[in-house]
């Protein structure tokens, strides 16, 4: 018998390829030259996934 993923694996996943992807992009260099400042929006992501 297979079993889905545990409760809240779903919604973990989510959360963590959200972060990975903002500090990937980051570390990557692709928000040099834009006009905002990418602690902003990594603080921005961090805490509207803490508020759900």
């Amino acid at each position: 018998m297979t079993r889905g993923p545990a409760p809240g694996f779903s919604a973990a996943r989510a959360r963590t390829t959200r972060l990975h992807g903002v500090l990937s992009l980051e570390l990557a260099g692709h928000f040099s030259g834009m006009e905002f400042d990418p602690a902003l929006l990594f603080a921005d992501e961090l805490n509207t996934l803490l508020a759900r």
